[in-house]
């Protein structure tokens, strides 16, 4: 069975005409990176605040958001505090969740595109492996580390998102309301 996996960005911000660079980041500096005999190809897809998706059960969903204090955390029953006060937060992933888990990353809270990308690809592995914090302490890995903020993957990190795409789960087809 061939893997083709795509990731979902809901642009909820409004990204300045920047998609296809942080889409090409993505795709060349991670998700690219995640292919072997299971995952045939990886791609990005964006939607805007209104849309309503269709994505496969292999997928990821992420919202980007403009800070955590627009959290749509709080819609599913979450809790963005830790976010709200600790200003190196750049995204948040809320497991267990009716309707699927929710990752957001915070654009105001990323430095440049590369820190979107990266935060991007965090929070999805969160969501894929169905991990919290315990993702952070995986060995050898720096971008799905607690302190993140590195410019590229380790195969480590590449290593886990490969098996955690191959992870099924419910996925949230529009913003929660």
């Amino acid at each position: 069975m061939a893997i083709n996996f795509t990731m979902w960005i809901f642009d909820i911000v409004g990204v300045p005409n920047r998609e296809d660079d942080i889409s090409s980041l993505l795709n060349t500096n991670y998700l690219g990176l995640c292919t072997d005999g299971t995952v045939a190809a990886t791609n990005v897809r964006w939607a805007a605040s209104g849309d309503v998706i269709a994505p496969a059960k292999y997928d990821a969903v992420v919202f980007l958001i403009s800070n955590p204090k627009a959290s749509l955390t709080p819609l599913i029953g979450g809790n963005a505090t830790r976010a709200v006060k600790k200003d190196t937060v750049r995204g948040l992933t809320t497991l267990g969740a009716t309707g699927g888990g929710l990752a957001e990353v915070y654009w105001d809270r990323c430095y440049n595109l590369n820190s979107v990308a990266s935060s991007i690809f965090h929070e999805a592995a969160h969501l894929k492996s169905g991990k919290d914090d315990a993702m952070h302490n995986t060995p050898g890995v720096s971008i799905l580390s607690e302190r993140g903020g590195f410019d590229f993957p380790t195969w480590e990190d590449l290593d886990f998102f490969s098996a955690a795409i191959k992870r099924p789960i419910t996925l949230r087809r529009r913003v929660p309301v």
